[in-house]
């Protein structure tokens, strides 16, 4: 059974983020100019990127994380080397508790990575 992908203007309207007039406009200068629909949004003033990830990552499937609500701690970002870091464009965003199984010790981490659409994942290291 496939899922209907609802569109991102669809759902800005729907969310009341923007009218049906401002959709009607910014679609005409998408199509004019090429670039994308937020893109477009956002530059007219009709909605800002704050309003705007939330709903694309609804329209994604994926998980929104307002970065603004996480303080970096330095020295639990630096449990990622760099080198992964660069490669995955990702960054350690908490540590949870430790545990020890079978000698190691576990650490369970929130990691976010923007490789696939700034998706969320989880890993122990």
């Amino acid at each position: 059974m496939a899922v209907e992908k609802i569109r991102l203007g669809d759902l800005l309207v729907q969310q009341k983020i923007i009218s049906q007039e401002q959709l009607k406009v910014a679609v005409e200068e998408q199509k004019r100019t090429g670039l994308k629909l937020g893109r477009v949004l956002v530059h007219n003033g009709f909605a800002s990127e704050e309003h705007i990830a939330p709903v694309l990552a609804k329209q994604l499937n994926i998980p929104f994380i307002n970065l603004k609500q996480y303080i970096v701690d330095i020295n639990v970002a630096r449990k990622l080397p760099e080198n992964l870091a660069r490669r995955f464009r990702a960054l350690v965003l908490e540590e949870r508790g430790a545990s020890t199984w079978s000698g190691w010790k576990i650490r369970r981490i929130s990691l976010l990575t923007m490789k696939s659409c700034a998706c969320y994942a989880r890993m122990s290291i």
